[in-house]
C-alpha cells in the first residue's frame, strides 16, 4: 500500500493526454482539502495507516506523485479513492466523476453482467453473441486470478471486507477503462478464463463495445411491496429494497435536513414514470410508509395463518435505521425494546455534523445536557433506548417520538400496546448489496429471533464506519462522504466484525441446481421450507 500512488500513476499517459487537465495546484489544494475533512470528521483516520505518522507519509507520497502538468478529473478520482481505501470504511468513499454522464462513443462496456456467489462471480447475463457463457463461473481475467484481483481493487476502493472486493471488481469488469486499471490488455478485448458448468475450463475472448451496457429493464415494485409464494397464502415474501420510506422524508424535513437529493433519487430509481410535485411535503405524501405496508402486510398474515415471512434485502443499499424500529416492534413487541443489543455507537461531533443538524455545540449541549466540545467523541449503545427506563417507558418514549415527525404511524404504533401484531418464521435472505441499514436489520432479525440468513455475506461489516457526512472538493468537482460515527457490532470478536455471514451460503452449485435463475435464492428457500429444514 505504501507503494501506492507510484502504482497509481505510472499509467494511460495516453488517456491523460486526451483529456482536460487540472492544474497540478488545484489538485494537490483538493488533496489537501481531502485530508482535512477526513482529520475533521472521520472518528478514525489514523489507525488504518499505521498511526498519525504514517497516514501523513502516504499523504505526502501522494501528493508527490502528482505531476507537474496536472490530472483530469477522473483521474484525480482515482488518486483521491486510492488514498482513502486503506480505511476499508464503505461509508468514507467518493463518487466517480462519470458516474451521471451518459454514455458517448468513446465509452465501451461489456457484454456480460456478472452475480456474485458466495464463492465467487459467475456470468448472470450476456448478449446473443455470448449466450453460452451464462452461469459460467470466473476463475481469471487475462490471467490474473480472482484473488489476485481482489486485492489489487482493495487498493484502489474503499471495501470492508472481500465482498465489497468482489462488487468493485464487477463494477471494474463493466467498462474498459476501468479495467485498464487493474490490468493491461489491447484494445477492446480481454480473455477470460472460465469454469462451465459441467466443470470444463475454456478461454474466452470478449469485446467490449459503446453499444452494450444499457441497464436491463427491471420490474418497478418501489420501495418496498410483499406477495404470496404459495397458493395456500403461507409463505410471503417482503421485498424490502431501501431503508428510505415516507416516514423518512417527513423527520427529514421536519428536522430540516437537506432531503431533496434523497427526494429526487428515490422518484428515479423506484418511480420513474411518476413526475415528482415540485414541492417537497406534496412529493413525500405519496411516497409509501414501511409501518402502514408492514402493519397490512402482518395482519393479513395472521388472518391466513400464514407460517413464514422470507424478508428479502438483497437490493437493500440501506438508509435510516430507525425507519425499521417499528417492523421489529410490530414482529417481536415489547421484546425488541427490552432487548440489549451491546452495541457501541460513537459519533464524532465535528463542525460539520453539528451543521448537517443545523446546530451548534452550544444548543447541542443544551439539548442533550451534555458539555462536549466541537471535534469531541460522544460515546454510547447503537440502540439509543435509556437503560435506566423500563420497557414500557422506552416504548412509550419511542412512541412519542415518532408521533413528532409522524403523527399517524405513531398512533398506529401506540395500539398494539407491547404485543406482536404477529410473529411468523423468519428468514432473511442478504447479497453483498445488503448494506448499511439493512445490514443492520439483518442483524436484529437474527439477534431477536434467530432468523436464518440466507444468501451471500453482505459487503458492510459489523465493525466500521457509519453515519456519512456530504463533502465536494471544490477544484476538481468530485463529491462523496465521510464518516463521523463508528459502529461496533461485534467489540470483541475482529473476525466476525469483517463480515456476518449466512447460515445458508448460495454458493455456485446453488445457483447451478436452480439454473441461475435470477429468483435461485427464493426457489432454494420454498424448497427448504418444503423439506422442513427452514
Amino acid at each position: 500500500m505504501k507503494k501506492l500512488a507510484i502504482l497509481l500513476f505510472i499509467f494511460h499517459s495516453q488517456v491523460i493526454k486526451s483529456q482536460n487537465l487540472i492544474p497540478a495546484v488545484k489538485v494537490k489544494a483538493d488533496l489537501d482539502g481531502l485530508v482535512t475533512l477526513l482529520e475533521n470528521i472521520h472518528p478514525d483516520a489514523y489507525n488504518a495507516f499505521g498511526g498519525r505518522m504514517n497516514f501523513y507519509r502516504d499523504y505526502q507520497k501522494i501528493k508527490a506523485s502528482i505531476p507537474p502538468n496536472g490530472l483530469s478529473k477522473e483521474e484525480s478520482y482515482f488518486l483521491f479513492s486510492g488514498f482513502i481505501s486503506k480505511l476499508h470504511d464503505g461509508h468514507t468513499y467518493l463518487s466517480y466523476p462519470g458516474i451521471a454522464q451518459p454514455a458517448t462513443k468513446n465509452k465501451v462496456f461489456s457484454p456480460l453482467s456478472w452475480e456474485i456467489a458466495s464463492d465467487g462471480l459467475f456470468v448472470k447475463q450476456t448478449t446473443s453473441v455470448y449466450s453460452g457463457l451464462k452461469g459460467c463461473r470466473l476463475l481469471a481475467v487475462e490471467g490474473e486470478s480472482v484473488d489476485s484481483l481482489l486485492k489489487k481493487v482493495s487498493q484502489l476502493q474503499p471495501c470492508e471486507n472481500k465482498y465489497g472486493a468482489y462488487s468493485n471488481i464487477v463494477w471494474y469488469l463493466s467498462d474498459v477503462s476501468f479495467l485498464s486499471r487493474l490490468l493491461k490488455f489491447k484494445n477492446d478485448s480481454i480473455t477470460l478464463t472460465l469454469q462451465k458448468p459441467d466443470g470444463k475450463l475454456i478461454e474466452q475472448t470478449v469485446t467490449y463495445s459503446a453499444k452494450i451496457g444499457q441497464p436491463v429493464p427491471t420490474v418497478n415494485s418501489g420501495l418496498f411491496h410483499y406477495k404470496y409464494l404459495d397458493n395456500d397464502h403461507k409463505i410471503v415474501w417482503f421485498n424490502f429494497r431501501t431503508a428510505f420510506s415516507r416516514e423518512v422524508l417527513e423527520q427529514m424535513a421536519a428536522q430540516k435536513m437537506g432531503y431533496q437529493d434523497i427526494l429526487n433519487s428515490l422518484y428515479a430509481k423506484y418511480y420513474p414514470e411518476k413526475k415528482m410535485p415540485g414541492n417537497g411535503e406534496d412529493a413525500i405524501a405519496p411516497l409509501p410508509s414501511l409501518t402502514e405496508t408492514f402493519k397490512r402486510m402482518l395482519a393479513e398474515m395472521k388472518e391466513n395463518s400464514a407460517t413464514h415471512l422470507i424478508i428479502d434485502l438483497r437490493e437493500n443499499g440501506g438508509g435510516w435505521t430507525s425507519s425499521t424500529f417499528p417492523t421489529l416492534y410490530m414482529l417481536f413487541g415489547d421484546r425488541f425494546f427490552a432487548h440489549d443489543f451491546k452495541i457501541e455507537y460513537n459519533k464524532r461531533l465535528s463542525s460539520n455534523f453539528l451543521s448537517k443538524f443545523n446546530t451548534t455545540i452550544e444548543e447541542y449541549n443544551r439539548t442533550n445536557n451534555t458539555s462536549y466540545r466541537t471535534g469531541d467523541y460522544q460515546f454510547g449503545d447503537f440502540v439509543p433506548f435509556d437503560s435506566a427506563q423500563t420497557t414500557v417507558q422506552r416504548r412509550e418514549n419511542y412512541i412519542k417520538s415518532v408521533k413528532r415527525y409522524s403523527y399517524n404511524d405513531g398512533l398506529l404504533l401506540e395500539k398494539i400496546n407491547g404485543e406482536p401484531v404477529y410473529s411468523p418464521k423468519i428468514i432473511v435472505v442478504t447479497s453483498p448489496s445488503t448494506f448499511s441499514a439493512a445490514f443492520h436489520y439483518a442483524y436484529f432479525l437474527k439477534k431477536l429471533s434467530d432468523a436464518p440468513l440466507v444468501g451471500v455475506c453482505s459487503k458492510q461489516s459489523g465493525n466500521t464506519g457509519m453515519e456519512t457526512i456530504n463533502i465536494a472538493l471544490p477544484n476538481t468537482g468530485i463529491s462523496g462522504s465521510v464518516s463521523c460515527s463508528v459502529q461496533m457490532f461485534f467489540p470483541n470478536d475482529k473476525i466476525a466484525g469483517k463480515s456476518l455471514d449466512p447460515d445458508y451460503p448460495i454458493t455456485w452449485d446453488i445457483w447451478q441446481k436452480f439454473q441461475f435463475d435470477a429468483n435461485s435464492p427464493l426457489l432454494y428457500i420454498l424448497s427448504k421450507i418444503r423439506s422442513g429444514e427452514l
